[in-house]
């Protein structure tokens, strides 16, 4: 999406208050050539909760990332979204995409750190 887009603006419900850091990334990872590491690290962050979209690019990549980097993750099994995908003859339906994220990190774990999927009633 087209940086500076209507849609790649935040919505208001989500804008982030003032004191809060803001990281703007360019990539699917949010870690690649951004400071979210260093910002994470800063106020001593070990676990990542992730959600947002897309399911397939930004939340795979970060999840993958946050791993690589030590982060232990929880994934938002229903707090994430794509849309459907069309490959040659292939059409794959979002919750599909959906679906099989899930099950890829589902108790998934590297050494030191670990995923783990809940839904958003699990978390609050």
């Amino acid at each position: 999406m087209p940086i500076g887009s209507e849609y790649w603006q935040i919505v208001s419900e989500l804008s982030p208050l003032e004191t809060e850091p803001h990281i703007r990334k360019e990539y699917g990872s949010s870690f690649e050539a951004t400071n979210l590491d260093q910002v994470l690290a800063e106020h001593k962050v070990g676990n990542l909760i992730i959600c947002g979209a897309q399911t397939n690019n930004c939340v795979r990549h970060t999840s993958h990332a946050a791993l690589e980097r030590g982060y232990d993750i929880t994934l938002v099994g229903d707090a994430h979204t794509t849309s459907d995908m069309n490959w040659r003859e292939y059409q794959i339906k979002a919750d599909q995409v959906v679906s099989e994220q899930n099950l890829a990190f589902l108790n998934y774990a590297l050494p030191g750190r670990s995923a783990k999927v809940l839904n958003v009633a699990d978390l609050l």
